[in-house]
């Protein structure tokens, strides 16, 4: 009598678990795409009532309560990793390392940098300790590229102080290349305050900010986990989405960049675009379809409105302003006798500048401390961060990462097939561990083809933690839950 009774709580204690487990799986999946835990928890209470009532009270359907209930276990196993920071770093570091040997890994041609370097601080007199004295150099190094027939100059600096150097003369400089045709994108530093949990802004000179084409921001947040390493750019303030709508016209029909743009995206739009928000999608319209590969096209973003970008490692082209000068005044013949030869840059500056994007920065003093870490612990500066950014927008080129919700849906599927294979079907061992290995292949490959030609990613660590799971569970749990009816002792059946 002892053994039946510890035999009928076990069975008793199988009709509590099934449910709960069914219940539990489908509500982690619906608040995965609902992203909301009201939803997940009323839908696991209503689940597991009449799921209790069902399997307990009119005991039907035992049998399929115990498959589900098993399926949902191994979802609920294979998604704990995804919670851990080590897991998404690693997954982030395999889409890096795909990426680099893809077909995709290049930049755009259209894109040159500009740095007022420690070389040519010391050749200029610069003061490193206060950058605000460069400014009139900054200026000179406008004008010649203008002239050179830059499209658009976006200046990786902000001016918010209005002494230490001729504001009138910047303010003319910019203007002279305006008047040349060429765009000028000046940068709007703006700081984390932890205090406040939001982004403090430095607004810059009205006066320069007034005459410049438009500003962008120069910071971009793009950090996964504890990572300190740049994954994603925000082209656009999340905070600031509802003024995005309105595009401000400047005189001559010229197109401003709303503020609340990140300094790649500002300079892009200065030649003939702007951009808006529709349903949640950042889509940029080009008015000028020679500057762009198509007239629309959105930019995706995750939930929290980051867009993984390449960053191939490729070089972009890079001049410092002691070159570009030099160059300048001995294509002019003022130069003076006793000038430095190496400085002389072997191409005209019309070659180099004409029809280009130009982006100029200060990599020396205090412009050193904008150097930030890219995948596979690549130091760069941060000027070399939105050159990408800018080159990704240029060529149409992001990385679409899979939604968490397409992602545990294909991950139900693969846990689905497997079922089949392991537990239904009749087919002998060497078979299903042949068509087990073929499956779990197949996905992989299924995934970094998607990703080399159409730089989709989704995870196939993900996927193969999912599907090693099921592999290691199902058999186990066929034995132990009975999915297949015992034989009848009496018949030997």
């Amino acid at each position: 009598m002892e053994k039946k009774k510890t035999k009928l709580s076990y069975d008793k204690l199988k009709h509590f678990l099934n449910p709960f487990l069914i219940a539990l799986g489908i509500a982690i999946i619906a608040d995965v795409i609902a992203k909301t835990g009201v939803v997940a928890i009323i839908i696991f209470a209503c689940l597991f009532l009449l799921l209790l009532f069902v399997n307990v009270i009119l005991k039907k359907y035992i049998r399929l309560a115990r498959v589900l209930a098993i399926i949902s276990l191994v979802m609920i196993l294979s998604m704990i990793p995804t919670t851990f920071d080590m897991f998404r770093i690693f997954d982030l570091n395999l889409m890096n390392w795909l990426f680099q040997n893809s077909g995709n890994a290049y930049v755009s041609d259209d894109i040159v940098l500009v740095h007022l370097d420690e070389e040519s601080a010391k050749i200029y007199d610069v003061d490193t300790d206060n950058l605000a004295t460069s400014r009139n150099l900054h200026g000179k190094v406008l004008k010649i590229l203008s002239e050179c027939g830059a499209k658009s100059v976006a200046i990786d600096i902000g001016f918010p102080s209005k002494v230490g150097y001729d504001k009138n003369e910047f303010i003319s400089m910019i203007t002279s290349a305006k008047e040349n045709g060429t765009s000028v994108i000046i940068g709007l530093f703006r700081e984390f305050n932890k205090n406040t949990g939001k982004m403090d802004e430095y607004p810059n000179d009205k006066e320069i900010a007034e005459v410049a084409t438009g500003q962008g921001y120069l910071d971009f947040v793009g950090f996964e986990g504890k990572s300190t390493e740049i994954r994603a750019i925000k082209f656009v303030d999340e905070q600031c989405e509802d003024e995005q709508d309105e595009i401000e016209v400047l005189k001559g029909e010229e197109k401003l960049q709303p503020a609340k743009a990140s300094l790649s995206l500002s300079a892009y739009c200065s030649q003939g675009a702007h951009f808006n928000i529709e349903d949640d999608e950042l889509v940029i319209h080009n008015e000028n379809p020679k500057n762009a590969e198509s007239k629309e096209f959105s930019i995706p973003r995750d939930e929290n409105g980051l867009t993984y970008i390449p960053f191939p490692n490729a070089d972009f082209k890079e001049y410092n302003y002691a070159q570009i000068i030099s160059t300048y005044e001995q294509e002019n013949e003022n130069l003076e006798e006793n000038y430095d030869h190496h400085l002389i840059l072997e191409r005209p500056l019309k070659e180099i500048f004409n029809n280009k994007f130009v982006i100029m920065a200060i990599t020396c003093g205090e412009g050193k401390k904008d150097n930030v870490c890219l995948p596979g612990n690549r130091i760069v500066h941060g000027s070399v961060i939105h050159a990408y950014a800018l080159s990704a927008l240029i060529l149409e080129n992001f990385i679409i990462e899979v939604p968490l919700k397409y992602k545990t849906l294909i991950n139900l599927s693969a846990i689905l097939v497997l079922f089949y294979v392991l537990t239904v079907s009749k087919i002998k061992l060497g078979w299903k561990i042949i068509l087990t290995s073929a499956l779990l292949l197949g996905f992989v490959l299924f995934m970094l083809i998607l990703f080399r030609y159409f730089l989709v990613y989704c995870s196939p660590v993900y996927v193969i933690i999912s599907m090693t799971m099921s592999i290691v569970i199902f058999p186990v749990a066929e034995k132990i839950f009975m999915f297949k009816p015992p034989k009848d002792k009496r018949g030997g059946k």
